[in-house]
């Protein structure tokens, strides 16, 4: 895809945005990183890593990486880093994508293209797949799903 978060930016004011909902999905959260590396007992190499979201204030819930592949400290660090990246809480948009004259589906963007979507917050989403309907009026309907860019 292309870049087109300068060019496209879908919101209610625009109209070319209906439905929108905002969330943001904490369930498989973790904030904490306790990495297994080679060995075995208390002969195991233990590195715990935090991640951007951990608070000392209460946030702070663990998980546990195995990397027993990895020789070296540092890569250990990176499995767990990687891992907790996998499990931050992202916010979550959902909306439905209407047609306007100034943002078409198939001419100004498509999938694969990064577009800005404008709702309580601005954020860069991911066009990560796209359905096309058309009724039997021959009315055409689209619903895009996106993803945190």
């Amino acid at each position: 895809g292309t870049d087109r978060s300068a060019s496209v930016t879908l919101s209610l004011p625009f109209g070319n945005m209906g439905n929108p909902t905002y969330g943001i999905d904490r369930q498989a959260e973790a904030t904490v990183a306790i990495v297994g590396g080679q060995g075995e007992a208390a002969g195991r190499s233990i590195t715990v890593r935090t991640g951007t979201n951990y608070s000392t204030s209460g946030n702070d819930m663990e998980v546990f990486v195995d990397s027993r592949n990895t020789s070296t400290t540092s890569g250990e660090a990176a499995a767990g880093d990687r891992r907790l990246d996998e499990l931050e809480a992202r916010d979550s948009y959902t909306f439905d994508v209407i047609q306007t004259p100034s943002c078409v589906y198939g001419r100004d963007w498509f999938c694969g293209d990064l577009v800005t979507a404008y709702y309580r917050a601005q954020s860069t989403q991911k066009v990560v797949g796209v359905s096309l309907a058309v009724d039997d009026d021959g009315a055409e309907s689209i619903a895009a799903e996106f993803e945190d860019a």
